[in-house]
């Protein structure tokens, strides 16, 4: 998956892929060709970054679209994770759920 994981790991770096953020590029280049795993919320996580960024840039709404649709096709296998599970992961490293 995302290497060297760290707090903000999964989803903000697809959202830096999906969104054309500087380090996007080089994070799409080391995950090509994988297959990514994410809990069902990884669509509405990517529609909130999306929904930030067309308020704070009203401007290129529809590319801001396209590149929430195209993120909706990358390869992310979504896996339910049981709620027990997420808390001992956040109690462990200290995230919020």
């Amino acid at each position: 998956m995302f290497p060297t994981p760290t707090a903000q790991s999964g989803h903000a770096r697809l959202g830096a892929i999906a969104f054309g953020e500087p380090e996007g590029s080089t994070l799409a280049a080391q995950l090509e060709g994988e297959t990514l795993l994410a809990p069902p919320l990884i669509d509405y996580d990517l529609a909130s970054i999306a929904s930030k960024k067309a308020r704070a840039h009203p401007e290129p709404a529809a590319q801001i679209q396209a590149a929430l649709d195209a993120a909706s096709r990358l390869r992310i296998q979504r896996v339910p994770i049981p709620a027990v599970d997420l808390l001992r992961v956040a109690r462990d490293t200290k995230l919020t759920v």
